[in-house]
């Protein structure tokens, strides 16, 4: 019994880091929308281990706005510190709930106008670029 219990904790504690890290952030992450000319288009948001992230909007490798992040529970907060941004110096709050390679992202508090009326309430879905 006493081997089981040992193996048990060894197991845990090996694969303890695997499913966190699934839980994480960290990484790349792409979402699709509708442009103002009825085409869809997909953009991307990384977030790095560094505490930054990077959005590409369109997704054709040029980061267009950044600034750090933090985690607070299942909230991101957002700061967007991209010269010549409308919503440079704001920072926003998100829900964020990892489950696998998918993340619920639903807007709690952001004073941007511009983000804001970009976002009607509803929750989006990122799903992990791998």
């Amino acid at each position: 019994m006493m081997k089981v219990s040992h193996l048990f904790l060894v197991a845990s504690m090996l694969l303890t880091p695997f499913f966190m890290s699934a839980q994480s952030v960290i990484g790349s992450w792409q979402w699709e929308e509708t442009n103002s000319e009825g085409k869809k288009v997909k953009s991307t948001i990384t977030f790095k281990q560094d505490g930054t992230y990077e959005v590409d909007f369109g997704s054709d490798g040029k980061a267009d706005v950044g600034g750090p992040y933090s985690m607070d529970g299942t909230n991101i907060s957002i700061g967007d510190d991209t010269e010549g941004s409308p919503c440079k110096g704001i920072t926003a709050i998100y829900s964020f709930k990892v489950e696998g390679d998918k993340a619920t992202v639903k807007m709690v508090k952001d004073s941007c106008t511009v983000r804001a009326e970009n976002n009607d309430g509803t929750p989006g879905v990122l799903i992990r670029v791998r």
